[in-house]
């Protein structure tokens, strides 16, 4: 299983939806092909935390009523 890092370095996993060292929300980046912390931005609109990245992303209606997607 491929893994991924939190902008504080903890192991991130394709399923989380947070990240157990700091809390902070994550999802998946369709652009980047990551999981990555999530920065809102205004509007709604979240940016994909990926430095490399930056794209603006959504959250998919599975994520928003039910928590059970991680983007």
């Amino acid at each position: 299983m491929r893994t991924f890092r939190c902008t504080c370095n903890n192991m991130l996993f394709f399923d989380n939806s947070r990240c157990l060292g700091c809390s902070e929300e994550v999802g998946f980046c369709p652009a980047c092909r990551s999981v990555t912390t999530l920065i809102p931005q205004p509007e709604g609109v979240l940016k994909c935390g990926n430095a490399s990245c930056g794209a603006a992303l959504l959250k998919c209606s599975n994520y928003v009523g039910y928590d059970v997607c991680n983007l």
